[in-house]
């Protein structure tokens, strides 16, 4: 929902979050990786790096979001729900 308003699709973004911390969780939770998603280890890293940097930039060329997700936790989240919701 926040990637959507430079141009990323959301519910593909989700999808590779979700695989992003798919990953994230089972190694941090000592569980091993499917052999699949082993395989797709190197590409699933290159892609969330890829966005990692996308957000940073994001973040960096906009004081106003830069201040939201430095600030107050309650106007950061209050910033999400209006997103998910699509309220103005």
């Amino acid at each position: 929902m926040f990637l959507r308003d430079y141009g990323f699709e959301p519910i593909e973004t989700f999808d590779r979050f979700k695989s992003f911390y798919d990953v994230r969780s089972s190694v941090t939770h000592g569980s091993s990786l499917r052999p699949k998603k082993e395989q797709q280890l190197s590409v699933l890293s290159q892609q969330c790096d890829e966005y990692l940097r996308i957000v940073l930039g994001i973040l960096f060329d906009d004081s106003e979001l830069r201040e939201l997700f430095d600030g107050k936790p309650d106007a950061f989240e209050m910033y999400f729900k209006h997103k998910l919701f699509m309220v103005k």
